[in-house]
């Protein structure tokens, strides 16, 4: 599923400014849901039960965020991704991952307005861990 862009459908992207609680906030990642295309092949099935995988190899931390949202890194030594809002974890804490591995079920824990994953994405450099757009990991061939 990790090359099928057509099972998510983005609805809030990178750097897009938004209003929360009358507050303009920048967003750090996307937001996904499943497709229409994802219902139509997981018949009966909603959307708690959408699976997130790992984007690249490294060793997970699963952990709750300052919000309540379950949430899980996958990191190596130069990128981390976080997944939160889960419903439950898949992948238990310190294990290593690799490409296409499940992870974690799409939620809606802690402050989130309906069933989604946030995506987070960080590229280690001089040893400090900054954000950059996710976009081009989960979609290469979008590029």
């Amino acid at each position: 599923g990790l090359d099928r862009q057509d099972l998510v459908t983005v609805t809030s992207g990178y750097l897009q400014t938004r209003i929360i609680d009358g507050k303009k906030n920048v967003h750090h990642g996307i937001d996904m849901v499943p497709s229409s295309t994802w219902f139509s092949e997981n018949p009966g099935k909603g959307s708690k039960e959408a699976v997130n995988r790992s984007i690249m190899f490294g060793k997970v931390t699963t952990f709750k965020d300052g919000y309540g949202a379950l949430c899980v890194y996958v990191a190596n030594d130069r990128y981390r991704t976080m997944y939160c809002h889960c419903d439950s974890f898949i992948v238990q804490d310190q294990v290593t991952v690799k490409y296409g591995d499940p992870l974690c079920y799409m939620g809606t824990t802690g402050f989130s307005t309906g069933v989604h994953t946030h995506v987070g994405f960080s590229e280690k450099v001089n040893g400090v861990w900054n954000e950059i757009d996710p976009t081009p990991f989960l979609f290469p061939t979008k590029q």
